[in-house]
């Protein structure tokens, strides 16, 4: 304990204490009574009442307490060695160890919109990550702690055995905290930019975010492509309309199909380029204008069977896109409500993704068949067919009257 306390004077550390007179004269208290060594610091209390004490975060030196050792800064002292050692000099010794709680099972912690606090006498074995949520440490994380969204807090108890990483946010630490890996901090624009809201429901609140994000950016790539060829979309519905089985049937086969082809046209030199670029656009395009003519399909038909009224091929298209999304959508909201309501969320979270890829599927289709909606060419849908019947043998066929 003496040998501890003259290392930490050697280093420069700075030692508070209640009678500092023998240890600035670089005299340890000869006639100590009782010894106290926990979470605190260290506190020796001689017999004429004089107290010195080493608290965390009085010194330069880091100052943490295991439960069978003591470290000061990169010395560590075996805390039965040193009972051992001093009993026969100083009768009252008192080691007090921190009660550790080790977080079960060795596993890592994920959250997601959600805050993550590691309390002062608590050991993550693991990892600990959340996105959309900061990291506050007060205890210990044996491994990582990464905060996407938000920041990584490391308190003058805590300790991160591996790196502390914020994405979107700050790695703080304060004097006595320790960071035994890299302290790293990605930063995009103002602090907080990419900070989500606390999210009611965890998974199902970040989940039901995600897909609001989504219905905003389908509807504004759909809107985006009706507004620039609306001829194009409305061949996809029509042919979706006069075929939807045979449509169906061709995006699935082409699904399948796309990989086997990009392997075919990658082993050769001139099919190379196809491959990387104009495969992946044409796929792109297909799928897009697919999804679009489909959800323009299913706002008509839902203006033919319900009161809605759009006045536009827009809100058409608006009202189609929002019926295929709704099941995932309600879905996600079920999800929050709790775990009693989890198995109707996955019951519907399946007919939604079941929805969703049969709208995929058949939209690629019949963008496929109709050529990206460049087929068929324009017909006048006015003209009336014109009957021809076989007169007398050598005479010219006539033509009705209209």
């Amino acid at each position: 304990m003496l040998l501890a306390q003259a290392e930490i004077r050697k280093r420069g550390s700075k030692t508070s204490v209640s009678d500092t007179t023998e240890v600035k004269n670089d005299k340890l208290p000869s006639e100590a009574e009782e010894i106290q060594i926990g979470e605190e610091g260290i506190s020796i209390r001689t017999k004429d009442g004089k107290e010195i004490k080493i608290g965390r975060g009085e010194s330069d030196e880091d100052i943490s307490l295991d439960e069978d050792k003591i470290k000061i800064g990169e010395m560590e002292i075996d805390l039965e060695h040193l009972k051992d050692s001093l009993k026969k000099e100083i009768p009252k010794i008192k080691i007090v160890t921190p009660q550790v709680h080790v977080h079960a099972g060795g596993e890592d912690i994920v959250k997601f919109g959600k805050d993550v606090a590691v309390e002062e006498d608590e050991t993550i074995d693991g990892s600990v990550v959340t996105i959309g949520g900061n990291i506050k440490v007060k205890g210990t994380v044996t491994k990582d702690a990464v905060a996407v969204g938000g920041n990584v807090w490391v308190d003058s108890t805590g300790v991160i055995e591996g790196d502390a990483v914020s994405v979107g946010g700050e790695v703080k630490k304060e004097s006595g905290a320790v960071i035994r890996g890299q302290k790293t901090q990605v930063s995009f624009g103002p602090k907080g930019l990419f900070r989500f809201p606390p999210l009611v429901g965890g998974f199902y609140g970040l989940a039901f975010l995600t897909r609001i994000i989504k219905i905003i950016f389908f509807l504004f790539v759909g809107i985006v492509v009706i507004s620039i060829v609306p001829k194009n979309v409305a061949k996809v519905k029509e042919k979706i309309r006069q075929d939807f089985l045979k449509s169906a049937l061709v995006g699935f086969a082409a699904e399948i199909m796309i990989l086997p082809i990009f392997l075919l046209l990658i082993v050769t030199i001139i099919g190379i380029p196809i491959a990387i670029l104009i495969q992946p656009l044409l796929i792109l395009a297909a799928l897009i204008l697919g999804y679009t003519g489909t959800s323009y399909f299913i706002g008509e038909k839902m203006k033919e069977r319900t009161s809605l009224k759009p006045p536009s091929p827009i809100m058409t298209l608006v009202i189609g896109i929002l019926a295929v999304e709704s099941i995932l959508l309600l879905a996600r909201i079920v999800g929050i409500l709790g775990h009693p309501f989890s198995p109707l969320s996955w019951i519907l979270t399946f007919f939604g993704w079941a929805i969703w890829y049969l709208v995929v599927t058949v939209g690629f289709g019949a963008a496929i068949l109709t050529r990206l909606g460049t087929r068929p060419k324009e017909v006048n849908l006015a003209a009336v067919p014109v009957n021809v019947t076989k007169n007398n043998v050598g005479e010219k066929p006539s033509t009705p009257e209209i």
